[in-house]
């Protein structure tokens, strides 16, 4: 419905939208992901699997499947290739089934884990740990609680 939706609302403004939808009396989530396509309808095609992670890290699983299969229906319809998109969606399905890490919260550390090495509590812990997901993305380091702590230790300095 949202993909839909989307796609018939798509050349209204902020306004016409918000107006059209609350017209309808349409859910609040739905509401929220037909916002969502909208607004990141240009969205940076990920061209990577480190790209395809940081777009589910800012959007989410389902948003960004969303967003990215909103994007390949357009070009399908305008008769363009779209083979950049099925690439990154193959990325997501791959990170997806393979229950990669692409958030902070998928880290095998935590904000506690680095309190008890020794960082303060504050907002240093919640950039380091951004820092080392940025690592991870990269797959600069696996994500492995001894490899992430040895991170975290270079990065805060310890």
């Amino acid at each position: 419905v949202n993909l839909r939706l989307s796609a018939i609302l798509g050349n209204l403004s902020d306004n016409e939208l918000k107006l059209f939808l609350n017209k309808l009396k349409v859910p609040n989530k739905l509401k929220y992901k037909v916002k969502c396509i909208l607004e990141n309808k240009a969205f940076p095609i990920p061209e990577t699997k480190s790209d395809a992670k940081r777009m589910l890290r800012q959007f989410g699983i389902e948003n960004s499947v969303d967003i990215l299969t909103f994007m390949q229906a357009k070009e399908t319809v305008a008769g363009r290739e779209a083979s950049s998109l099925i690439t990154a969606k193959e990325y997501i399905d791959e990170i997806i089934r393979k229950d990669e890490c692409f958030s902070v919260k998928g880290l095998d550390i935590c904000g506690s884990d680095l309190i008890d090495i020794g960082i303060k509590k504050g907002t240093e812990i919640g950039r380091i740990l951004d820092s080392v997901l940025e690592l991870v993305i990269d797959e600069k380091t696996v994500n492995r609680k001894s490899e992430l702590i040895k991170a975290a230790k270079d990065i805060y300095g310890l």
